[in-house]
């Protein structure tokens, strides 16, 4: 079903790209491979680094692996925390990553807000722990830092 759904909006960008005039060189078939070909590879990067994490920290579980905006640089997600590592898994690095032709828009920052929104999706879906009578007047709603 996945699969579907990406080949549907790869189609669809593969489509306006022509439309467009942006590939003029190529047709939309050829459009469509080379995009089925790109994801393929990004998907089997991000497996091996997958592995990678797992094999150095198997109690550490990365939530997410994602490309990041740097060609080669992909976002690890361990819960709020987003670290970066290179495509060949050698480098991994912390910090802030700023976008300096988006008016300084600190990506990293983004993509934990992102990330936290998740998190609390899931936190709010659970039961919550609730004790007292159960027509109560009045409650309490407690949160705690997810960070």
């Amino acid at each position: 079903m996945f699969k579907k759904i990406i080949l549907v909006v790869i189609s669809f960008y593969a489509l306006a790209l022509s439309v467009n005039g942006f590939a003029d060189d190529h047709s939309p078939q050829e459009t469509i491979e080379q995009m089925e070909a790109d994801l393929l590879q990004d998907t089997q990067i991000i497996e091996a680094l997958r592995d990678k994490l797992i094999e150095i920290s198997p109690v550490n579980l990365p939530d997410e692996i994602k490309a990041s905006p740097i060609a080669d640089i992909y976002e690890i997600y361990y819960g709020t925390d987003v670290l970066y590592i290179s495509a060949d898994g050698r480098y991994v690095l912390q910090g802030q990553m700023i976008d300096l032709d988006d008016g300084r828009k600190n990506l990293t920052q983004a993509a934990s807000n992102i990330a936290r929104k998740k998190y609390l999706v899931d936190v709010m879906a659970q039961e919550p722990i609730s004790f007292g009578p159960e027509n109560a007047r009045h409650t309490v709603t407690i949160f705690t830092d997810i960070d």
